[in-house]
């Protein structure tokens, strides 16, 4: 069994003034880290690996997720190729993760990662709001193996579900 977790990074601060890569958090999405890492413990959903766009607030969301869930450091991977990326580089990078991992998590941005959740229920476009996660589990053993055949079950969680 394989797990996806497909996470939009939570809410930026755009009264910085800074450039796209380098927008941090704003207060709701520092909180609503905090609330999805207990909503995914609650749900056990842990997982063993976080490909992360390489942008502030996707790293800032992943590292805050797994401060919270008590996930090593170390399971967080600054991925350059997932900011402002299209669907089939993410595609790419889940069908090439490990299969020693059987949950992994890609933490990125609009429209792609809602696309990609979109490619699993075989809809062109789902939309995931700040921190929503789109999960996905399949009956398979390889992330190459994974397709809409094989998905047994999705999960779709935001803040705004448990405010």
């Amino acid at each position: 069994m394989k797990t996806l977790l497909l996470i939009r990074h939570g809410k930026s601060d755009w009264s910085a003034g800074l450039p796209d890569r380098e927008r941090p958090l704003n207060q709701r999405g520092l909180n609503d880290a905090s609330l999805m890492a207990k909503v995914l413990q609650r749900e056990g959903y842990i997982p063993d690996l976080f490909y992360v766009s390489s942008a502030y607030r996707t790293q800032e969301t992943a590292r805050l997720l797994a401060k919270h869930m008590e996930i090593s450091g170390d399971s967080l991977l600054n991925c350059p190729e997932l900011y402002l990326c299209f669907a089939d580089t993410m595609l790419e990078t889940i069908e090439y993760a490990p299969d020693e991992y059987d949950t992994i998590a890609i933490v990125g941005h609009n429209p792609t990662i809602s696309e990609v959740a979109g490619h699993y229920c075989q809809q062109s476009y789902v939309e995931l709001p700040t921190l929503g996660i789109f999960i996905c589990e399949f009956d398979c053993d390889s992330w190459t193996e994974i397709n809409r055949e094989n998905k047994v079950d999705r999960q779709f969680y935001y803040p705004k579900l448990f405010k």
